[in-house]
């Protein structure tokens, strides 16, 4: 489905011999909807001789398509010539459109109406993609010499410009433009470009770097889509989009930066408010810590397990009866569990009874009880439950913000080696310095 949204202007329908732009738009565009927006000015014209929607109705007799007609009066607009006016009005119109029409294709007419109504319409057409609303922005020349010769306003017969309107001749020549961006708009771009790469909206980012990427920097739209897959946690893509990982990555080696940029993701996930992927995502980093806390006390915790089916680990207790260290493991557990420990996959729970039993830095046995009873308390929910998670609820039902929480896992991260205390304003530089070059 195609829509056409169009003011009205002192060139419309037809004049000079050819047609008017909002005229030469339905006839090149052949749109099933055209809206018309009227001043109070046009709105008197078409009330008096209905110049506007009779040439769209005898086109689409031509045409042999037919056109719905939809007005937009506006009988108190006396004075057309003031932007603020018309960005309002046609930003919820268009906003309405939408709504109704998801799946349409959006045209409008820069070149019909005041300079404020067509001006509006362009800055609207910039930041469309920002607001998802995804217009087509045309402009239409008015000739070979480009002059506008326009007709007595009141002396006007339509049917008479309509019987010499050579655009309906072989002569005819699709005269509309893609609306190019100009450097304001450009201007404007950047600006919302900017704006999602302070909120770590990298997809967006990327999106708008994209459409405008002419006016950019090969060098710039290839570190922010480095950024957005970066934030997929996709290094390979990551190393497609620029030269030089490390130009946005800190750490080189493969050794460390999967967790390192899993812990950095969580981080931004904390940053964008996004409270029910930080739960959801805590488990693989807690899971991380407490295998590497364990490592430190009792060695790889798989040595302890039977292997189950393809990567199913099952903390066994008879291999635990096997040595000194696995019968105080073992010990731990059946303390945690009831006096009897039984044959089970091994999860945080198991592993952060142990970290509890053996270890004597209360430092880690505190973070190590913190990050499981947070997991315990709401991951689980929010990995199977529909629910809704903010820092209130967070607090509520642990004891300590968000925040706390996952300071309290980079702290663990940091004692136990597995991360550089360094890397945490990772993201942050990664933005300056894409905004800097941007």
């Amino acid at each position: 489905m195609r829509i056409l949204f169009s003011g009205i202007g002192g060139s419309d329908p037809i004049n000079s011999m050819i047609d008017g732009p909002m005229l030469h738009c339905c006839r090149v565009y052949k749109p099933d909807v055209v809206y018309l927006y009227f001043t109070k000015k046009m709105l008197d014209t078409e009330n008096r001789d209905h110049r506007y929607t009779w040439a769209i109705n005898k086109l689409g007799e031509k045409l042999n398509h037919k056109f719905e007609i939809i007005k937009i009066e506006r009988p108190n607009c006396v004075d057309p010539h003031i932007f603020d006016t018309f960005f309002y009005d046609f930003e919820d119109i268009f906003n309405d459109i939408r709504e109704k029409n998801p799946e349409a294709e959006i045209y409008a007419n820069a070149s019909s109406g005041t300079p404020a109504m067509k001006e509006a319409i362009v800055v609207i057409g910039a930041m469309s993609e920002a607001k998802k609303l995804d217009l087509k922005i045309r402009q239409v020349s008015s000739g070979e010499d480009g002059s506008v010769k326009r007709e007595d306003h009141n002396a006007y017969d339509v049917e008479e410009q309509w019987n010499y309107n050579l655009d309906n001749t072989d002569a005819f020549e699709d005269r509309t433009r893609i609306v190019k961006s100009p450097a304001f708009i450009v201007k404007i771009k950047k600006e919302n470009i900017r704006r999602h790469i302070e909120a770590y909206d990298y997809s967006a980012a990327a999106a708008l770097a994209e459409n405008i990427k002419e006016d950019i920097s090969p060098e710039v739209l290839g570190m922010i889509k480095a950024a957005e897959e970066r934030y997929k946690l996709n290094y390979p893509g990551v190393c497609k989009c620029i030269p030089d990982a490390s130009a946005v990555i800190p750490i080189k080696s493969d050794s460390g930066r999967s967790f390192a940029e899993y812990m950095l993701w969580l981080g931004v996930t904390l940053k964008r408010n996004d409270y029910l992927s930080f739960m959801r995502g805590i488990t693989p980093a807690a899971m991380e810590l407490m295998e590497k806390a364990f490592f430190n006390i009792a060695g790889d915790v798989k040595q302890y397990c039977r292997v189950k089916g393809a990567d199913h680990y099952i903390l066994s207790v008879d291999i635990l009866k096997k040595t000194n260290t696995g019968q105080i493991i073992l010990g731990c557990l059946n303390t945690r569990f009831g006096g009897k420990y039984q044959d089970r996959e091994y999860t945080t729970a198991q592993l952060e009874a142990v970290i509890e039993g053996m270890s004597g830095d209360e430092k880690l046995k505190k973070y190590a009880k913190t990050i499981r009873t947070a997991e315990e308390k709401i991951r689980n929910k929010a990995a199977h439950t529909i629910i809704s998670i903010d820092d209130s609820f967070i607090k509520r039902e642990i004891g300590i913000s968000a925040d706390e929480l996952y300071d309290c896992m980079k702290k663990m991260a940091v004692k136990l080696g597995l991360v550089n205390k360094n890397i945490w304003d990772s993201y942050e530089k990664m933005n300056e310095l894409i905004l800097k070059k941007l």
